[in-house]
């Protein structure tokens, strides 16, 4: 069965699918992400292409290390790097009302919308 890398997905359901995504990911140099807690909250959220344009990591680099490690990569066409890596604001999938997001520094500004997530952004800022 091949080993498939949908880029759509959250990075907590690729790790779930895939443990090992979780050491190629921190190979690549997320390192934030792969903390169990941040893999938890974050990560549910969080997609590779984001977080590589975050990161400020070519999409290019990470679909060679995943094929490298025998994964077969799908929806990187539907992904645009240049828009992960852009300042484009993105609506927030957490949110109950359209919450856009400029830049990831303004979770702050959703966590006082969202008052059910204040823990979980208050172990993000620390």
């Amino acid at each position: 069965m091949a080993k498939i890398i949908n880029l759509k997905k959250t990075v907590h359901d690729l790790v779930k699918e895939y443990p090992e995504v979780k050491d190629i990911m921190l190979e690549l140099g997320f390192t934030e992400i792969t903390k169990p807690a941040k893999l938890q909250t974050l990560g549910r959220v969080m997609t590779i292409p984001k977080g590589a344009g975050m990161m400020k990591i070519p999409m290019e680099t990470v679909i060679n290390a995943f094929a490298e490690k025998g994964f077969e990569v799908i929806g990187a066409d539907e992904v645009s790097a240049e828009k992960a890596e852009s300042d484009e604001p993105v609506t927030s999938p957490v949110a109950d009302e359209d919450i856009r997001i400029a830049h990831p520094a303004q979770i702050g500004i959703i966590c006082k919308k969202l008052l059910q997530w204040q823990p979980i952004c208050a172990m993000i800022i620390v």
